[in-house]
């Protein structure tokens, strides 16, 4: 159960990333947008209020977004820590029996010395 649910979250992470980089591009396509308009007219003014508008909308969903990642990122960090402490474990017994093989094979060559 906890192999999906890792499965599962690192899936959302991705996915709260990659929404998170297509909105970070699409507020900076809709500020460079609001600059270029001129302010020469009250249409004009009229129009760059409006992507303004959009703008302020858009970062403050990234925002929102931003918030929800930052839960992913706790438990991303959380597994990782676990992972690290399995790793530790794993290489405790990884060195005790090359320690093994190492003994047996110099317990063999004095065995065959004699």
């Amino acid at each position: 159960m906890s192999q999906v649910r890792l499965i599962h979250s690192n899936l959302n992470f991705k996915y709260n990333i990659s929404v998170i980089a297509d909105l970070k591009h699409e507020l900076a396509v809709w500020e460079r947008a609001a600059a270029s308009v001129s302010s020469y007219s009250k249409d004009e003014d009229a129009v760059r209020d409006t992507l303004l508008k959009k703008v302020r909308r858009l970062a403050g969903e990234l925002k929102i977004k931003m918030k929800s990642v930052g839960v992913g990122e706790e438990v991303y960090k959380s597994n990782l820590e676990e992972l690290q402490k399995k790793v530790e474990k794993i290489s405790v017994n990884f060195f005790f029996c090359l320690y093994l093989c190492f003994d047996i094979f110099s317990i063999q060559s004095e065995t065959d010395r004699c």
